[in-house]
């Protein structure tokens, strides 16, 4: 398993086991993949290096662990769009259906 790390607007990090579209979050910078999960709890990057300091606010942390798996939150956008409930947006819903057609569901 590969870890890609990104830094988000306030220095905090962000942590996927899927690589981000930068289009999608523009305000993210990407620091590269990790084949193991990088040590950045209670740290923020600042000028190209993390450093203790204030941590990310807990409202947003909790959230964070409350989420769902960001794999089943595009599984369900995409079968919104599937179904008709939401337009089909060029570029995600084609990359995903094309890849639940190569492995379907057994």
């Amino acid at each position: 398993m590969a870890y890609h790390l990104y830094v988000k607007p306030g220095g905090f990090a962000d942590i996927s086991e899927y690589p981000l579209s930068l289009d999608i979050f523009p305000d993210y910078a990407y620091l590269g993949e990790f084949a193991a999960k990088p040590d950045v709890d209670g740290k923020r990057y600042v000028d190209g290096a993390w450093v203790r300091g204030d941590r990310e606010p807990e409202h947003l942390e909790n959230r964070r662990k409350a989420y769902p798996k960001t794999n089943e939150l595009i599984q369900a956008l995409w079968r919104a769009m599937d179904q008709g409930i939401l337009p089909k947006v060029p570029g995600f819903y084609d990359k995903i259906d094309e890849a639940n057609k190569r492995f379907p569901e057994q």
